[in-house]
């Protein structure tokens, strides 16, 4: 199940500012105290707000092994067809696809950046 990366990045944000508050200095500008509150507040308490931040990590780490392994599928099924068709290698329409096959192969090893 693909996770909702939208609500992951929101909840990170929201864990991350919520730190930054309460390592700054009792009185200042957007300071905040570690609080708990009964009933709890999911969106303010920041127990809950690091926490609900930190429960998102085991699905993506899940999710981005699971999109590497199908990457590395395509990878190797592009290889293979590429030495599959290395018999026709005077037809033109053959050529233009390992171009393209080979280009697919190197975009799915290059590093992010």
């Amino acid at each position: 199940m693909k996770p909702d990366l939208d609500a992951m990045e929101a909840r990170g944000e929201a864990a991350h500012k919520l730190v930054c508050d309460l390592c700054r200095p009792r009185g200042a500008a957007g300071a905040r105290e570690w609080m708990m509150s009964i009933p709890a507040r999911p969106e303010y308490d920041p127990d809950l707000v690091i926490g609900a931040a930190l429960s998102d990590i085991p699905a993506l780490i899940a999710y981005v092994r699971k999109l590497e392994a199908v990457a590395e599928a395509a990878r190797s099924a592009a290889t293979q067809k590429l030495f599959d068709d290395a018999g026709h290698a005077d037809d033109l329409a053959v050529i233009a696809a390992k171009c393209k096959l080979q280009d697919a192969i190197a975009a799915l090893d290059a590093p992010d950046g």
